[in-house]
């Protein structure tokens, strides 16, 4: 038995085409009945109201740096567990003279004594976060472990990107918004996941290139 013959393709010119297709639009806005319009989120019922300057701004104890890193600190992503970054920039001009770790994690706070404790995210899990005391000339290296669960419940998702404000680094240890990064998801900035993200921060005045004398332009600082 002869199968039957396949169709052939509609065969219509642009104009005509362009006819039809303006025509099924209004055919569509025509029969297309009114659509409610779309839902918006209740807004969130305002805080309890609590009496002003009753805490102390918390001044935390400078961190301490640590003797090492493992798995060591280097110039390209550490295969063992870093996030895909790139290169740390003039590594070998300004070599890291103290190591630091930070780590992302959720915690219990109370931002104020009529206030129950609730869960924030914070670095070493405190808020505010660590104080460093750094000094210009004195590069360092600060590895952030992401340990934020993985599974997040409720506002925001497990990643992260830490920039710090004021300095002058490379952009791998800028903290740009599509390093975001987490065990196992990474931003468009980045070429793959990981636990943790080394950042180099060169603590150098800018203008390093034309005052390399003095460690940068010191009217800078």
């Amino acid at each position: 038995m002869p199968l039957p013959e396949r169709a052939s393709p509609l065969k219509m010119s642009r104009r005509r085409s362009l006819q039809v297709g303006t025509a099924s639009a209004a055919a569509m806005l025509v029969a297309s009945p009114p659509t409610a319009p779309p839902a918006q989120a209740a807004d969130l019922p305002p805080g309890p109201a609590t009496p002003a300057f009753m805490v102390e701004l918390p001044v935390y104890t400078a961190k301490q740096p640590v003797a090492s890193l493992t798995p060591a600190s280097t110039q390209l992503a550490n295969v063992g567990g870093e996030c895909g970054r790139p290169a740390h920039q003039r590594r070998d001009d300004f070599a890291p003279q103290k190591l630091h770790t930070l780590h992302v994690r959720e915690a219990l706070h109370s931002f104020h004594p009529d206030l129950p404790a609730q869960k924030i995210r914070g670095y070493d899990g405190i808020y505010p976060g660590p104080t460093f005391a750094a000094r210009y000339g004195e590069p360092i290296v600060v590895r952030i472990y992401n340990d934020l669960p993985r599974h997040s419940v409720g506002f925001g998702s497990p990643e992260i990107s830490t920039h710090l404000h004021n300095l002058h680094c490379g952009s791998e240890s800028d903290g740009f918004s599509g390093d975001h990064h987490s065990a196992a998801n990474y931003g468009p900035t980045l070429t793959g996941a990981g636990g943790y993200k080394g950042h180099h921060y060169p603590n150098f005045y800018a203008g390093y290139d034309q005052f390399g004398a003095t460690n940068g332009d010191p009217r800078e600082a």
